[in-house]
């Protein structure tokens, strides 16, 4: 059983994961705060709800992510 510390750093590492694959592979541009540092939620959230962003775009990012997360990592943790 995974502890809660363990979920959050899983789920911190997918979402980074999901984001630089939208940036690498979607040209989703690298949002910035003051300082210069990209957020990995703000890029995906961003990229998630945009008004013109359809279901089909998603499952297709989420499907494309997934697989070079297989061929990369060799699959599930």
């Amino acid at each position: 059983r995974m502890s809660a510390l363990d979920v959050t750093v899983e789920f911190t590492e997918t979402v980074r994961y999901f984001a630089d694959f939208l940036v690498l592979n979607h040209g989703v541009a690298l949002p910035t705060d003051l300082a210069g540092l990209a957020f990995d939620e703000e890029i995906v959230s961003g990229w998630n709800d945009d008004p013109g962003r359809w279901a089909s775009d998603v499952i297709v990012a989420l499907r494309g992510a997934a697989e070079e997360w297989e061929r990369i990592r060799g699959g599930a943790a």
